[in-house]
């Protein structure tokens, strides 16, 4: 299984830029919403005496899960990305018209090139597009997708349908879908409604 998407570099949080170790096991966790653990060494122990009990209740109830093959999930329509037009590449710069100010020097007008936004959008380049990430493309803000019950961002869920062989249970104590394939073990918070 593909890890690198479960860190999250740029996380506050120490122990969510990287994976850490907790019982002998590798485990990352984005920005609170999902988590995984797998076997492995060399991490550092990363995370505090408060979250290290947290994830191992939580973990705990997907070692005793009974899991069923996560199905072909429908994934709801992905928006194509403005701000790069579906390319991937783009990035704002302050508008030139305005000097970054929004409004016309002269008479206080909104400026009529950046629609008083202040930024324009320079489309392509080598630069990936800040809104999408260089994807092209997006699910909509509160699209949400139901599995088992528990109500999950598809930005996470799509990571785990990309995987072959992945098993999902509903967490027995939480609104959270638990995971695994193979030795990996992991756990994807459930949205608010």
């Amino acid at each position: 299984m593909k890890t690198d998407k479960f860190s999250n570099p740029d996380d506050p949080r120490e122990y969510c830029r990287e994976p850490f170790m907790l019982n002998n096991r590798l485990t990352a966790a984005t920005n609170g919403h999902i988590l995984i653990s797998w076997p492995g060494t060399g991490a550092e122990d990363l995370a505090g005496k408060t979250v290290k009990s947290k994830i191992l209740i939580m973990l705990a109830a997907a070692t005793a899960g009974k899991y069923k093959s996560l199905a072909a999930v429908e994934l709801p329509k992905k928006t194509i990305c403005f701000a790069c037009s579906g390319g991937g590449k783009s990035m704002y710069k302050l508008c030139d018209k305005c000097d970054g100010e929004g409004e016309c020097n002269t008479c206080g007008a909104e400026c009529d090139k950046c629609n008083g936004t202040n930024e324009i959008i320079l489309i392509g380049g080598d630069e990936d597009c800040p809104d999408c990430g260089g994807a092209g493309d997006y699910y909509p803000i509160r699209v949400v997708v139901t599995v088992c019950g528990v109500i999950l961002n598809p930005n996470y869920l799509e990571i785990l349908c990309a995987e072959d062989g992945v098993e999902i249970a509903k967490h027995p104590d939480m609104d959270a879908l638990m995971f695994k394939c193979g030795e990996y073990l992991g756990l994807m918070m459930g949205c608010r409604k």
